[in-house]
């Protein structure tokens, strides 16, 4: 299955043609993240984004884009207590390409996000501010087709929830953290 995907996603990138990602081009694709975590005897959760985005090329190593996407939680306590959560996302960000080497390019996504997510039992929806630096990589299928790694998000983070706030700082280099995508740029 996975051959078939990868396949599929070649045979896209030869027939869509050829443009270069050049001063002036835009670029439209997506990310997406999908997480799971289990404690044996405790509480399991399952998380994934779809992050559509689409982005200007305004300089030969520098780029403008914004992601707004869809966000979905489920958590599960016990067999018949669940719990769902359903927001989104919206992200704007400015993209430096640091390192051209043929068919792979390496850059820096910095920008701010914004979150929201609502549990469907809950009184209080949770609201999530960002601000850092997410390092990547480009792998060119085609002059006009892209495969995207995100890996790691360094920077600061606030989220409230009703009256309760959490802030964390620094590097997060989690599965939660991978966001994985394709790009068209015309």
């Amino acid at each position: 299955m996975k051959k078939l995907i990868l396949g599929a996603f070649l045979l896209c990138g030869i027939v869509l043609g050829a443009q270069a990602q050049e001063k002036g081009s835009f670029w439209i694709g997506g990310n997406g993240v999908l997480s799971g975590q289990k404690t044996t005897g405790q509480e399991s959760l399952i998380n994934f984004k779809i992050l559509p985005e689409v982005g200007y090329q305004f300089h030969e190593d520098w780029g403008v884009a914004m992601q707004l996407g869809y966000i979905h939680e489920q958590s599960r306590a016990t067999a018949t207590q669940r719990s769902y959560s359903n927001g989104f996302q919206v992200s704007p960000y400015v993209r430096w390409t640091y390192l051209k080497a043929g068919f792979a390019n390496l850059f820096l996504d910095g920008g701010i996000t914004y979150e929201y997510m609502k549990e469907t039992k809950a009184k209080d929806a949770t609201n999530v501010f960002a601000v850092g630096i997410r390092p990547g990589a480009a792998f060119n299928v085609s002059e006009s087709v892209s495969l995207i790694a995100k890996v790691g998000f360094f920077g600061y983070e606030l989220s409230k929830t009703g009256d309760f706030k959490n802030q964390w700082g620094g590097a997060d280099l989690n599965l939660e953290n991978i966001q994985l995508g394709v790009v068209y740029n015309f």
